[in-house]
């Protein structure tokens, strides 16, 4: 069922006007999962994380950027619906022929810090499949205020927007985009947002296929934001001048959330209550090691969790302690994130950390911040090395002096007089009973000692 909206209201977004709105409007939080322990060792990874992808609790910056994709489906609409006579006039009489170039927004940012994430949260809150009276003679328009594409395998521009524009399509158009343009128009959309773009990077003709496809889209009509890693902005950076002026005039970067802040805290927050009570580790309490685990990226978190669970699983536990996440940062199913981490939390960019810079100048604030939490995550790594190194040689005393005392008690033990066959009876015990027990409690002394000893090293 369609909402049937009036003409005056197509260009208003009711409950998006403040930060606040929009916050309340995108985050998404999912039940505690109390059933997890009946879950098979061999779902648990897949249980987890699809519980953990409903989850979306935005950032401050994530809220900022939202905003600004909103703001700029609003102003489309206040552009470009003034009033029903001059859509008609547009759309039927002279034909809509859609509009020259649109510079597009890139939206940038390290592989897996939730930048699909964030447009499908301004896709969800932006009002969809709208009813628009048009009046007596006008009939209904059925608005939509956004379309949100997934490139994926498709190779073409043509086969990315059929499922959109299907039910409208004219059969064999001569001008593919003016037909779409059209349709564009006719049913309000607003923003456009282009996802999962690296899929068209796979071919020796990436670069070409990838600009000709953006080339397309922002001559549609309606404001375009696409989804780039950096990966992909190199890529583009690397074409002449007039396409990088053109694409990527105006990039938006979203960085991961710092390691002493509420976002990060909030979001530790909300993995850990989604996950109750198979979860035994408060993870907001632990903000700085789950950073150093997974760099702040969201999509590392929730695959660090999954492993943790599944190894904990296959043991026959059916909780997961922080040793579990120590031991899943550890794992060879977690090399390539954990390298990835690694260089991305190298203070100064190198050879081994170039791909996971960002390749837009950042502002200073913004450069600043970065490099602080760098040099925290350095001081860390540097002390948590430099407490091993000190404790390597006491841990080798103990080891030796609980070897030595063991030694020894398996020496007394095999001197002492040991009867052939215990027997059970009532009253004194004889003498040679009486030292054997006195050696066995010593030895257990002595073993107890030295792994208090041990401990407290």
């Amino acid at each position: 069922m369609h909402d049937h909206i009036s003409w005056e209201a197509l260009n208003s977004f009711p409950g998006l006007d403040t930060p606040e709105e929009i916050k309340a409007a995108a985050t998404t939080r999912v039940a505690p999962r109390s059933d997890l322990g009946d879950v098979p060792a061999y779902l648990i990874d897949s249980e987890v994380r699809k519980h953990l992808t409903g989850l979306y609790i935005p950032s401050s910056e994530e809220v900022t950027l939202i905003q600004k994709f909103v703001g700029m489906a609003r102003a489309h609409r206040a552009r470009n619906y003034v009033d029903p006579k001059d859509y008609f006039q547009r759309l039927y009489h002279r034909g809509y022929q859609g509009n020259d170039f649109r510079a597009p927004v890139c939206l940038t940012g390290p592989a897996g810090v939730g930048k699909s994430s964030l447009m499908q949260a301004v896709h969800r809150i932006l009002p969809q499949s709208q009813e628009v009276n048009l009046g007596p003679q006008g009939g209904r328009l059925r608005a939509s205020a956004s379309w949100f594409i997934c490139a994926q395998d498709r190779s073409t521009v043509s086969k990315m927007l059929r499922p959109f524009v299907q039910a409208e399509w004219i059969d064999s158009p001569k001008d593919t985009t003016q037909a779409v343009a059209g349709i564009i128009f006719k049913n309000a959309v607003s923003l456009i947002i282009l996802d999962e773009m690296q899929f068209m990077t796979q071919s020796a003709q990436a670069n070409t296929a990838v600009t000709k496809a953006l080339y397309q889209f922002s001559h549609l009509g309606a404001p375009l934001v696409f989804v780039a890693n950096y990966s992909l902005c190199n890529l583009l950076l690397r074409r002449p001048e007039q396409d990088r002026q053109r694409l990527l005039a105006t990039p938006s970067v979203l960085f991961p959330s710092r390691p002493d802040s509420e976002d990060w805290k909030n979001y530790l927050t909300a993995v850990t209550e989604a996950l109750s009570p198979t979860l035994q580790v408060d993870l907001a309490s632990r903000g700085f090691e789950m950073f150093e685990k997974t760099a702040g990226l969201k999509r590392l978190l929730i695959h660090l969790i999954c492993s943790a669970y599944a190894t904990a699983w296959e043991r026959g536990r059916r909780q997961v302690a922080a040793s579990d996440l120590a031991e899943a940062f550890g794992s060879t199913g977690y090399s390539v994130h954990r390298k990835q981490v690694q260089a991305m939390l190298i203070e100064k960019p190198s050879k081994t950390n170039a791909q996971y810079q960002c390749p837009f100048p950042l502002v200073a604030a913004t450069a600043e911040a970065v490099a602080n939490d760098r040099a925290v995550a350095r001081e860390r790594r540097l002390a948590e090395e430099l407490q091993k190194e000190l404790l390597r040689p006491i841990a080798h005393q103990a080891a030796a002096h609980i070897q030595k005392i063991s030694d020894k008690s398996r020496e007394t033990l095999a001197a002492a007089p040991m009867p052939k066959k215990p027997v059970r009876r009532a009253g004194k015990l004889s003498a040679a009973e009486l030292l054997q027990t006195e050696v066995q409690r010593n030895c257990l002394l002595y073993t107890s000692d030295a792994a208090d000893d041990m401990q407290c090293v």
